[in-house]
């Protein structure tokens, strides 16, 4: 018999193309991508409005698109006093001292310098607060940082 082709599906899990932020060649994927959007994918799915809005704004096939958001299982991932305890005595923070964090890998797009730049500011009014920042390439030997 006749056999169908698989269902195509494309993933938007981007949602900041500025010029100056992303490379040439991501600028001519959009635009190639936006063109095909109404024949080629069945659907197309997000992770957040703002990337799907983006990418509708730009071309895509509003029709197709639908927004799933990231999620987590909070039964796994929730608040813990004996991991939240570890952590502070790894990184020598005393337990009543306020920690603000910034997860996320290094990227013009997760914008660490306004971190650093809050985190200046946040430190002149209390001085106790401390910061820390995890994710690729954000570690003591990445200039750009400092």
């Amino acid at each position: 018999g006749l056999r169908r082709a698989p269902a195509v599906v494309w993933n938007i899990r981007h949602s900041n193309l500025a010029e100056g932020v992303n490379k040439r060649s991501t600028f001519w994927t959009v635009r190639l991508c936006a063109a095909m959007s109404s024949r080629w994918p069945a659907k197309i799915l997000a992770n957040s409005e703002a990337g799907l809005n983006h990418h509708v704004d730009l071309g895509y096939a509003a029709e197709r698109c639908r927004m799933i958001p990231n999620g987590f299982d909070l039964a796994i991932y929730r608040p813990s006093e004996s991991d939240r305890a570890a952590i502070r005595a790894e990184l020598r923070i005393a337990q009543e001292i306020p920690v603000i964090g910034h997860a996320g890998r290094f990227d013009p797009q997760k914008d660490h310098a306004l971190f650093v730049a809050a985190a200046g500011r946040i430190a002149a009014v209390h001085p106790t607060a401390r910061f820390v920042m995890c994710g690729r390439d954000v570690s003591r030997d990445n200039s750009t940082l400092w």
